[in-house]
């Protein structure tokens, strides 16, 4: 986790390329994918994307430079560790641009493995290695952007099942985009969404 972070880090350090990622446009943009394709959208999705609303606006009133040079798309497949040299190769940059750093470290927390998001201790240990210290900012700022990556993932679901439906796309076998949306938003974006609204209402009380 440490070598991982420490690479992180050096990304972000890298000089801009021109581009720019908001998980927020990307969401709005795969939902009006999907909305066209008549891929039914879930029933509350008017809270999902009120607190959406709430974590940019965090965002937005974050006074430390979160904005950095990032991959965005930080999933284990995209990286390879390299044991006899100790470190890490990183893979496929085409989301790659200005973005929230803490959306790559939501990324490294919830794709690390195949067995789901990182224990909270190692989450700690992660923020730790990146900031030196870790405050109730860094945390907060995490778990709205774990969410973001959360709303990211199921939309991008929703709008591969449209494109599939139109013949936009093929297949993929033994894979149900609709099936596997309507889980992140019944699962993974409704418990993240609980919990940064008890964040923020401890926050504004």
């Amino acid at each position: 986790m440490r070598l991982l972070t420490d690479t992180v880090r050096r990304i972000h350090a890298l000089p801009p390329n021109g581009a720019t990622f908001s998980p927020f446009q990307r969401v709005t943009d795969y939902l009006a994918t999907a909305q066209r394709y008549g891929v039914p959208l879930p029933s509350d999705l008017g809270g999902f994307l009120q607190t959406m609303g709430a974590v940019q606006a965090d965002q937005q009133s974050d006074p430390s430079a979160w904005q950095r040079f990032c991959h965005n798309d930080l999933v284990c497949v995209n990286y390879l560790f390299i044991e006899p040299k100790q470190r890490i190769v990183v893979l496929d940059w085409e989301f790659a641009g200005m973005g929230d750093l803490y959306y790559d470290l939501a990324t490294v927390v919830y794709t690390h493995d195949s067995e789901g998001p990182i224990p909270p201790e190692l989450e700690e240990e992660m923020l730790s290695c990146y900031f030196g210290e870790v405050t109730a900012l860094h945390r907060r700022r995490l778990l709205g952007m774990k969410f973001m990556l959360m709303f990211f993932t199921a939309a991008w679901g929703l709008a591969q099942q449209g494109m599939q439906q139109a013949g936009l796309v093929p297949a993929m076998e033994g894979f149900d985009y609709l099936e596997f949306a309507q889980y992140l938003y019944a699962h993974d974006i409704s418990e993240l969404q609980a919990q940064f609204n008890r964040v923020a209402k401890t926050r504004s009380s």
